[in-house]
């Protein structure tokens, strides 16, 4: 099961309050009028406020030159929390606990950030990254341990299970959401502040490329390959994303200029770092069931396409889960690669219903069973060999407690070995 964190404050519940947080679960404390939304960072004082927001005069939990200012808190913890500790919500709970607030990422359960104290998902992300559901759909649930792991139980949708939003490299092929230079764009168009579109001066085309229209449109055109910005080619005239590798192309196609001068590809005339079909079985990649028919690459496994690829319906493409990678690698960066975090194992795509989490333990630098708490996401249990939701204080160590499906904490005894308390929750040393 997936787990995730939301830290606010740790002052009584507003009467003004209407947010939603979700269902809570196994373990969790009654559920009050009014929920908290996950997501949102705020760490307060300690203090509770009656309904007309007045301080009740407990000690802050946070120092005012580290903390930004924030609206009074929609749920509370009873009895209040002492300084240094905040009230702390998990997701799928309406109600608060105390704990530390987070210093770091590593101080979150997994697909979740460190902001002003508060492990939060995903509202805005850096240039080339998009904000993602970390699996696919879901389904009906009353508690945390009834969801997928990527997800939580939430109240919103009369008690739905709702994945996880966090940061994920968009896609490297040509077009995706999001980019950081114009050879991720389509053909002709220009990277402007993260997004793909039509220019609208030369300097965005590149040294010597003009910013020409159409009948339509706006276009980079070009007369050689150094006319146009790093990354690109000059072909048939128009500035165009250069391939390195079949990785950069299409499905189906190969890139130009792979192979020796006077290779099959070169007389069939494709032009270096330029996507087009295939004439040879060679170019299409290392397994022996790797084959050109009629101008297209055709793979029968993975072991047929170029390394970092998976075979799909017949055609290589990017991965979009460790799922779909095999042999103990995870999906980075739509790549097969080694995993460095139990996220980088455990996440799918909204259009990959089958790439739920299946709770498998980063260790070293493998996707497979765990054997302890530590090598799991932060608040998780190691159960059976998977990492996921608790639903017993044994299952978080001798002096364990669960909350919610989470392994949460106040101090480092309430963490098994190898683990020390996070924000809130117990996560690896």
């Amino acid at each position: 099961m997936g787990l995730g964190l939301a830290l606010s404050a740790c002052g009584g519940k507003s009467s003004a309050s209407t947010t939603e947080a979700g269902a809570s679960g196994a373990g969790g404390g009654q559920p009050d009028s009014a929920s908290s939304g996950f997501g949102e960072a705020s760490v307060t004082s300690s203090g509770g406020r009656d309904s007309s927001g007045a301080s009740s005069g407990v000690a802050s939990s946070v120092d005012a030159s580290d903390a930004a200012p924030v609206a009074p808190s929609p749920f509370s913890c009873s009895p209040p929390c002492v300084a240094p500790l905040a009230c702390i919500q998990l997701p799928g709970s309406r109600t608060g606990q105390c704990g530390p607030a987070c210093q770091a990422d590593s101080d979150c359960p997994p697909w979740l950030t460190c902001d002003a104290g508060a492990c939060v998902a995903c509202s805005s992300c850096p240039t080339g990254q998009v904000c993602t559901p970390v699996v696919g759909a879901m389904g009906a649930c009353t508690s945390n341990t009834d969801c997928p792991g990527g997800s939580y139980c939430s109240s919103a949708d009369n008690g739905a299970c709702q994945p996880y939003m966090a940061c994920m490299a968009a896609c490297h092929e040509v077009g995706c959401e999001g980019c950081t230079a114009n050879s991720q764009c389509q053909a002709g168009q220009v990277c402007i502040l993260g997004s793909c579109g039509v220019c609208s001066s030369n300097s965005q085309c590149g040294p010597n490329a003009q910013c020409s229209g159409t009948h339509t449109t706006f276009q980079c055109t070009c007369s050689v390959d150094a006319d146009c910005a790093s990354g690109d080619a000059c072909v048939s005239g128009i500035c165009t994303a250069a391939c390195k590798s079949n990785t950069n192309c299409q499905p189906g196609e190969v890139c130009g200029g792979l192979e020796d001068a006077g290779s099959e590809e070169q007389e069939a005339g494709l032009p270096p770092g330029v996507c087009g079909p295939c004439s040879s079985n060679s170019e299409c990649g290392p397994g022996s069931g790797a084959s050109c028919q009629s101008g297209s690459c055709i793979c029968l496994t993975g072991a047929d396409c170029q390394p970092g690829q998976r075979c799909r319906m017949g055609l290589c493409f990017d991965c979009r889960s460790a799922a779909e990678c095999g042999n103990g690698k995870a999906c980075i960066a739509h790549v097969c690669g080694e995993c460095s975090s139990y996220a980088d194992c455990n996440q799918g795509t909204s259009d990959l219903p089958s790439g739920v989490a299946q709770g498998l333990a980063c260790v070293n630098g493998a996707c497979g069973p765990c054997s302890s708490n530590s090598q799991c996401g932060g608040g998780q249990a190691c159960v059976q060999s998977t990492c996921g939701t608790c639903v017993a204080n044994a299952q978080c160590g001798p002096n364990g407690q669960c909350t919610d499906g989470f392994c949460t904490c106040s101090t480092n005894q309430h963490c098994a070995s190898g683990q020390r308390c996070g924000g809130g929750v117990c996560v690896s040393m």
